[in-house]
């Protein structure tokens, strides 16, 4: 019999895995057995890659594979055929006694929403100090977010994004206006990767139409006269128009 089974990647997350890493199963029998066969199945379907056999050892055993981009997205499960040293065929075994588990993930995350707005009483201006907030949803749970953001084409000068996940696979990442800044457009770029590591393609552009324009510009007046509706216009007297 099989007193342990269990599986893991190697992936940071062992309980995931995506193309290139590694899934091991690692068993132990009551008895020597010899090299054990063990059939992977990924989301139900077989695994393209071979399985590598390795006695560890004493009764102890593991079967790894790479996992390849044309496997299955889904649970890996297996099923194990051994023998003792003397031909003695145990029971198949599909189940671990560790509780343990992978799931194959290779489908790359995409960005279901995004939006920007200020927290100026006119959402589509920003001036210095006022914070500019970028909105996004992911089609699948990912990891924080990295977003790089300019102001009228040049780099902000807040280096610091406060990141806030808002839950589920909604994320902020939010800056305060500078002074310095360039007036202009504010724009971003958005990396992100889902929890087992893929990356989903960099986001530049809002999904509804949303937008913020950083002004810190003093306005002048370019024009100022004043006069009298009077005969002589730099003159008034009483019951005569004065305008500015």
């Amino acid at each position: 019999t099989l007193t342990s089974v269990g599986i893991a990647s190697n992936n940071s997350t062992t309980t995931l895995a995506k193309e290139g890493d590694v899934v091991t199963l690692t068993l132990t029998a009551s008895e020597t057995i010899a090299t054990p066969t063990v059939t992977f199945q990924s989301g139900g379907d077989a695994i393209t890659n071979n399985v590598t056999y390795n006695n560890t050892g004493g009764s102890t055993w593991t079967a790894a594979y790479t996992t390849h981009d044309s496997d299955t997205d889904g649970s890996v499960t297996f099923s194990i055929a051994f023998s003792d040293s003397t031909g003695n065929a145990g029971t198949a075994v599909t189940a671990v006694t560790d509780g343990s588990s992978v799931t194959y993930d290779d489908t790359v995350p995409t960005l279901t929403s995004v939006g920007i707005a200020s927290n100026n009483s006119t959402t589509t201006l920003a001036a210095a100090g006022d914070i500019v907030t970028l909105t996004l949803t992911a089609s699948e749970t990912i990891g924080t977010p990295t977003v790089t953001f300019q102001s009228g084409g040049a780099a902000i000068n807040d280096g610091t994004i406060d990141y806030v996940n808002t839950g589920g696979s909604t994320w902020t990442a939010k800056y305060t206006a500078n002074s310095s800044d360039t007036d202009g457009a504010v724009t971003f770029s958005i990396a992100f990767s889902d929890t087992v590591g893929n990356a989903g393609t960099a986001v530049t552009a809002v999904t509804d139409g949303s937008s913020v324009t950083f002004d810190d510009s003093v306005p002048t007046l370019t024009s100022v006269g004043i006069a009298s509706n009077n005969s002589t216009t730099t003159l008034a007297k009483e019951g005569d128009v004065v305008t500015l």
